[in-house]
């Protein structure tokens, strides 16, 4: 179970900063 949340953890941070690099990059001319 504690492998599994790190791994949500991991996977969601992940996400959020791709999420965050894409707004970025689109919100840029």
């Amino acid at each position: 179970m504690r492998q599994l949340h790190a791994y949500i953890r991991y996977s969601t941070s992940r996400n959020s900063i791709l999420l965050m690099r894409s707004s970025s990059c689109t919100t840029q001319p």
